[in-house]
């Protein structure tokens, strides 16, 4: 038995490891692009983009957790199926439910990484990726100039009469930087807004201007009439401190939504609504294996697609009665419990219906009929695309 569990772990770890992967990579791509977007606007190194996805890791494995394992599932057990692998172990005697007890075992891993993942890594990796954000909004490279307002650091000062923010041009521009007793004015019909070369730092392209320099040791002061002359200035605003975790219930953790679910009003209720969906989603997964590998022995050979849109359509169906649940304990309509805990229930029920038809009637279970139907209608549909 322990070669047989090992193998049935070892098929179901191949589409799991590569469904997690395709997922996670289609998530964080289409995030990626959007994050590089706001640096390009904002400024930045490419390590701020590198540590936002970093931090939206836990959130996105969390959501394709569950839909990669019963992939991986249904996978193993429709291959078995199709090339009479379970036939062979049938009829050596081993039953459905001792066949997919290992399977069972791997979703009570996955339910306690799930549960981690909920619990502590995605609250805190929700907040640092905001911390993030915020840094890039508020700290850019880009300087906050109103026209005829002076800004400064002490040592240089800036005013530009007209601003274009949308391409980050200035005219009529005037900068004076003091140094002691050393100086220089210098005066621009144009100018354009460059990142620096340090963090914190603008370059000020100047275009068709004047710059009178002075200095006591060499003697009188120096005009300079320029085409073009780049200045680098370090008056870019710093960053207001960024909040405390802790402003939603999505940034706290499991144990600290234990602790306030007694809260009164609105926040009360949502609080218990994030408490029990997180524990629900987790405990999904140990009922997984009861609903996809029914699921994997229907679809046969000649109906596999038939047998994966099925099997989707439940999981979906499941997936929104849960966030319709959440919803209304969020909004307080109806008790967090009931709302979230009863289609567990439900899923739970099904899946257990399942496999115990399996397990009476290997060879023949209650979806066969509906996957015939599903299977036909796509055929039909097939043909009538061929023909027109």
């Amino acid at each position: 038995m322990a070669i047989l569990d090992r193998y049935i772990v070892t098929e179901a770890l191949k589409p799991l490891g590569l469904a997690l992967a395709v997922v996670l990579a289609a998530l964080l791509l289409e995030r990626l692009l959007r994050l590089l977007d706001l640096l390009a606007n904002k400024g930045g190194p490419l390590t701020l983009v590198l540590r936002m996805i970093a931090n939206l890791v836990p959130y996105y494995m969390g959501m394709a957790l569950p839909a990669a394992f019963f992939l991986a599932v249904f996978a193993v057990m429709s291959r078995l199926a199709a090339q009479s692998e379970l036939d062979a172990t049938f009829a050596a005697g081993v039953g459905f439910m001792r066949l997919i007890a290992p399977l069972v075992a791997c979703a009570a891993v996955l339910a306690m990484v799930s549960l981690a993942l909920f619990g502590w890594l995605q609250p805190h990796g929700r907040y640092a990726y905001r911390a993030v954000l915020h840094m890039v909004g508020t700290a850019g490279w880009q300087v906050a100039i109103e026209p005829g307002a002076f800004i400064g650091d002490g040592r240089t000062t800036l005013m530009a009469e007209g601003i274009d923010a949308s391409r980050d041009e200035l005219t009529g521009v005037f900068i004076e930087w003091r140094d002691g007793a050393r100086g220089a004015t210098t005066t621009a019909s144009a100018a354009r807004l460059a990142k620096g070369t340090r963090a914190g730092t603008v370059v000020v392209e100047l275009f068709d201007g004047v710059q009178i320099r002075s200095d006591p040791g060499l003697g009188d002061a120096s005009a300079l009439r320029f085409d073009r002359l780049d200045v680098e200035l370090d008056i870019a605003a710093e960053a207001t401190p960024f909040r405390v975790r802790g402003e939603g219930e999505r940034e706290l953790t499991l144990a600290e939504l234990w602790a306030a679910r007694a809260d009164d009003g609105a926040q009360g209720a949502r609080n218990q609504a994030e408490l029990h969906a997180r524990l629900v989603r987790a405990a999904s997964l140990l009922i997984l294996p009861f609903v996809a590998a029914p699921f994997g022995l229907a679809a046969k050979r000649t109906r596999q697609g038939a047998g994966l849109v099925a099997a989707a359509l439940v999981l979906l169906i499941y997936h929104h009665l849960l966030q319709f649940g959440e919803s209304l304990a969020d909004l307080g309509r109806v008790p967090a419990a009931p709302a979230l805990w009863l289609p567990f229930a439900a899923f739970a029920a099904f899946g257990l219906w399942l496999s115990a038809h399996a397990a009476r009637t290997p060879g023949a279970g209650p979806l066969d009929g509906a996957l015939d139907a599903l299977d036909g209608l796509g055929r039909r549909l097939a043909v009538r695309r061929a023909r027109s």
